[in-house]
């Protein structure tokens, strides 16, 4: 774990990082393990505490982390670059005042500052109405086995559900035609609406 030598007479110590390497690892993957079994799943949310609850909504990406570091580095910047302008009000470069400059810096910096963050916040917000839009519509990020999915997936659209075949009903049975020759004497019906024969008087 430790290695040691001797440089033009003085004596140095230093620390092999491969055990302590291997050790992050391995941690890192049970801890990995027992976040997606107990904390991250959408139905293990409920029974967590306030901490969990953000350990949770931090790895389902509920929560933007960079929105606030947008906003800390924004606000940052501009603090530091009035107070830059406003000491050079009181510098000189050359014999010559850097005051006109340190104006420049204090009127024009937080505007280009904004104009630069506001772009990138407008990216942020962006998907982060997607989140909250999906959130509202009901869509869950989850399969019927419970795996969490990335809340940018696509969502799921109900199942089509199919309206039932109606039977068909049976078809009337076919009335049997009436002869149109008289069975007794042989003789042609005079019209099809005619019931008796007209040579013998049957009926057809």
């Amino acid at each position: 774990m430790y290695e040691s030598y001797y440089d033009y007479g003085s004596y140095y110590r230093s620390t092999d990082p491969t055990p302590f390497l291997i050790i992050s690892i391995v941690a890192a993957f049970i801890a990995t393990i027992l976040l997606f079994i107990l904390v991250l799943p959408d139905k293990k949310r409920a029974n967590l505490n306030g901490f969990f609850k953000g350990i949770a909504d931090i790895f389902n990406f509920r929560t933007l982390l960079i929105e606030k570091i947008v906003k800390f580095l924004y606000t940052f910047t501009t603090i530091a670059a009035i107070l830059f302008g406003f000491f050079m009000l009181f510098m000189q470069e050359f014999g010559r005042s850097l005051a006109l400059y340190g104006l420049l810096v204090m009127f024009i910096s937080p505007i280009a500052i904004r104009l630069l963050f506001e772009i990138t916040m407008m990216a942020i917000l962006l998907v982060k109405n997607v989140i909250e839009i999906n959130n509202k519509l009901g869509y869950k990020n989850s399969d019927d086995k419970g795996n969490t999915a990335s809340p940018f997936a696509e969502p799921k659209l109900p199942k089509k559900v199919e309206a039932p075949v109606q039977p068909k009903a049976p078809a009337a049975p076919a009335q049997p035609k009436t002869p149109s020759v008289c069975a007794t004497c042989g003789t042609l019906r005079a019209n099809e609406n005619a019931p008796f024969c007209t040579n013998c008087g049957a009926k057809f």
